[in-house]
C-alpha cells in the first residue's frame, strides 16, 4: 500500500484517522468527507506528494484547519 496515490474514505463515519496514514507517502490525493473528524494526527506532514486534502463536512475547528494547513505541503489544496 506504501505505493497508493489516491485514497477516499468518504462516507465512512470515520472519528479518528491512525498515524499510520503518514506511511503512505507516495498519497496525492486523500479525501475524508463526511466524518466526524476533529483533527489529523501530525504524521499527515510525511505526505509530501500530497496535492488535494478534502475534509469538507468535518467537524474541524478553525484552529485545527489552520494546524492541518500548516503541515501539508506547499501548494496542497485543503478543502473544510
Amino acid at each position: 500500500m506504501k505505493k497508493l496515490s489516491y485514497l477516499n474514505l468518504n462516507g465512512n463515519q470515520l472519528k479518528k484517522i491512525p498515524e499510520s496514514i503518514g506511511e503512505l507517502t507516495n498519497l496525492t490525493h486523500l479525501y475524508f468527507e463526511p466524518h466526524f473528524l476533529k483533527n489529523l494526527p501530525s504524521t499527515i506532514e510525511n505526505l509530501r506528494q500530497l496535492n488535494v486534502l478534502s475534509l469538507s463536512k468535518n467537524l474541524i475547528s478553525f484552529e485545527e484547519q489552520l494546524i492541518m494547513k500548516a503541515l501539508v505541503p506547499e501548494g496542497c489544496e485543503v478543502i473544510f
